[in-house]
């Protein structure tokens, strides 16, 4: 088996939205971060690539929206109408869905931060948009309802080019075509990823490791 020479505070395994998220924001923190994508480049950003786009998160009000979308004019915000979906809304929402059986800690977590990390995004250069399948026409107002009112500009497509641009900007590695297929542990802590690599097994020495998933 062959090992890496590099010795990464990070590997991230998959190359989705959480993935390159992750990856990027250990990037901006100093970290030295590996990406391993099982597919080829051709078919990067997992599930993701293929999404409407549509992230929940807790705006609050019209206000919070166009904090996110700065390109709204005067005009167009008055011809929308905007329920109202706080933090609690959303913590709500969570719990119907998984029926209550959701880690309360960690509901808070993703709740309490989900408007900072759409901020975030936005700074890395995720560009968002309205989203029409959330909305329907009354009275000449654009009526939003359901707690999904923005979505990634180009959808799923469009999120995944800009984070993988972004990642490669800060110099995070990625390799493709390759599998994770264990974690190593020394002194009952992560070591190192074991990957298989052009049919050959890898050794890839980390200090940490984070499996991509996203949130609804």
């Amino acid at each position: 088996m062959r090992n890496s020479k590099n010795v990464f505070d990070l590997v991230v395994i998959g190359t989705g939205n959480a993935a390159l998220c992750a990856a990027i924001a250990a990037k901006e923190n100093g970290a030295n971060v590996l990406m391993v994508e099982k597919g080829t480049k051709h078919k990067r950003g997992g599930n993701s690539f293929f999404t409407d786009g549509a992230i929940r998160f807790a705006y609050n009000d019209m206000t919070g929206i166009q904090k996110i979308l700065t390109d709204l004019n005067k005009e167009e915000v008055q011809h929308i109408v905007m329920p109202i979906y706080t933090e609690d809304d959303y913590y709500a929402d969570i719990m119907r869905v998984t029926k209550n059986k959701s880690e309360p800690e960690l509901a808070r977590q993703l709740v309490s931060n989900s408007f900072e990390t759409i901020q975030w995004m936005k700074e890395q250069g995720v560009q968002f948009e309205l989203n029409e399948n959330q909305s329907f026409e009354k009275d000449g107002k654009l009526q939003f309802w359901g707690g999904l009112p923005i979505k990634t500009r180009r959808k799923g497509i469009g999120l995944i080019e800009t984070l993988i641009a972004r990642a490669e900007e800060m110099g995070v590695e990625i390799i493709y075509e390759t599998r994770a297929v264990k974690l190593k542990k020394a002194e009952g802590k992560i070591s190192g990823l074991i990957v298989i690599q052009n049919g050959a097994k890898k050794d890839y020495p980390c200090k940490n490791c984070c499996f991509g998933m996203w949130w609804i």
